[in-house]
């Protein structure tokens, strides 16, 4: 007689919200919960253990990714070797992470019979879905082109390509308003919301908090382009009588806030998703202005029309300013990010120079 099982992965806090979200909307209460963490960032790792310690995940197994992505590829078939020959003669449903995933794809070779939800990973759920799910491309196809996607392609799916990439996933996401889909499963957030304690929250309407990039941190900007940019947009806030607080990143090094510290510009680092920070405090800031973030997505939802989202395009400030700009080249999350911030009944796109 077969059995059920749940397998629940993730990498970061808003993983973990979603999964939160899932177990309790579908009454789950046994699943095995599977980290796939990186021995990098200090502050990234203890927000990951601060939400689950939150959201009362207790049981989890950590599996550490090799910087090496030969020993990495040898360590997760042993991980989906240990999945099958522990659990003989088992449905498996999978919530899966991060659409770009080779090793999150794979197991749809290995697993073929089972069921695959694939849930939000930051704003590339909606490029997943624009680029590829609507057509009927169930993986990133345009990784495969090259020799190393090549090579990548006949690893981790060997025979199985084909049906992988025509064979549909479900997708449980937070733009269920902008994503239209027979695949999609509803998250709404409700179980986070009901966290907050409205009769007592306080919005601050002369506050602003512009949520942090990682364009320095994937080499795209130097941090000083990265300075003026953030400089602008503090003078158009001041202007406008508020005030502008740069929120980091879990990437966010110390020495980035410290060097925006210096150069006048307020900066704050929480040990929690701001999702959850919300949640917690008695006072918010009304306005939450970026380059383009699932936030702005997030907030609205737990929110509504108590917090008002700004988006600015990075690539018109540049092109605007006379000065010499390493202007980074646009990524298909970039591009969608711009139309999506930019079409959206949600967000205001403004102009800081």
């Amino acid at each position: 007689m077969s059995k059920n099982l749940n397998i629940f992965f993730a990498a970061s806090p808003l993983h973990l919200i979603c999964l939160n979200e899932y177990r309790v909307k579908y009454k789950i209460k046994e699943f095995k919960l599977i980290l796939l963490l990186h021995r990098v960032n200090e502050h990234a790792l203890k927000q990951i253990f601060l939400t689950l310690e939150i959201l009362e995940f207790k049981d989890y197994f950590i599996f550490w990714i090799p910087r090496n992505k030969v020993l990495r590829y040898f360590y997760e078939m042993i991980l989906i070797y240990y999945l099958k020959i522990s659990n003989p003669k088992t449905f498996f449903k999978f919530l899966i992470i991060d659409f770009r995933n080779n090793f999150m794809h794979s197991l749809r070779r290995f697993f073929k019979n089972s069921e695959f939800i694939l849930i939000d990973d930051g704003f590339y759920t909606f490029v997943a879905q624009n680029n590829f799910m609507s057509k009927n491309y169930f993986l990133p196809v345009s990784s495969y082109r090259k020799l190393k996607g090549l090579i990548v392609k006949k690893l981790y799916f060997g025979n199985s390509y084909k049906r992988i990439l025509s064979t549909p996933i479900k997708l449980y996401t937070i733009y269920f308003d902008e994503i239209k889909s027979s695949y999609l499963i509803k998250n709404d957030l409700s179980e986070l919301r009901k966290k907050i304690n409205f009769k007592n929250i306080k919005f601050n309407e002369n506050e602003v908090f512009f949520t942090g990039t990682r364009m320095v941190e994937k080499g795209a900007l130097k941090i000083e382009e990265e300075l003026d940019l953030i400089l602008a947009a503090n003078n158009y806030w001041k202007k406008k009588g508020k005030i502008m607080k740069y929120v980091g990143k879990r990437s966010t090094s110390n020495e980035k806030l410290e060097f925006f510290n210096k150069h006048g510009i307020k900066t704050l680092q929480f040990e929690l998703p701001l999702e959850i920070v919300f949640t917690q405090i008695q006072i918010i800031p009304s306005h939450i202005c970026g380059l383009g973030s699932t936030l702005q997505k997030s907030l609205k939802i737990l929110f509504k029309d108590k917090i008002n989202c700004y988006y600015i395009d990075l690539y018109d400030f540049f092109q605007k300013e006379n000065k010499s700009y390493s202007i980074p080249h646009k990524n298909e999350v970039e591009e969608t990010a711009r139309y999506y911030s930019k079409n959206s009944d949600n967000i205001t796109t403004i102009s800081i120079n």
